[in-house]
């Protein structure tokens, strides 16, 4: 295997595609497949009526936030972060792209 996509079409509005997991393993991380896989998706949808696109994701690390950006994804719509605040907790993060 060598990664997973969870797609809701017409979530939270009829107009747009959400993200709640995309994940590559370990094996493919470095070789471009989530960045091809993302824009395979918003192509194939975004002649369907489709506007956004929105992705819900965990505030890792700054690669992770990078990443998304990277891919167009520089709308924030919501943040939450762990109200402990250590060294072992992180935060999330919704992002949009506007096809």
């Amino acid at each position: 295997m060598i990664g997973y996509i969870e797609v809701y079409l017409s979530f939270p509005t009829s107009d747009n595609i959400y993200i709640p997991f995309f994940y590559i393993t370990d094996p493919y991380k470095n070789k471009d497949y989530k960045e091809d896989v993302l824009a395979c998706l918003i192509e194939a949808f975004g002649t369907e009526n489709y506007k956004t696109v929105s992705v819900y994701t965990a505030l890792k690390t700054w690669k992770d936030l990078a990443f998304w950006q990277s891919c167009g994804f520089d709308t924030i719509l919501s943040v939450e972060t762990d109200s402990t605040n250590t060294e072992h907790s992180y935060g999330y993060i919704e992002l949009q792209y506007i096809i």
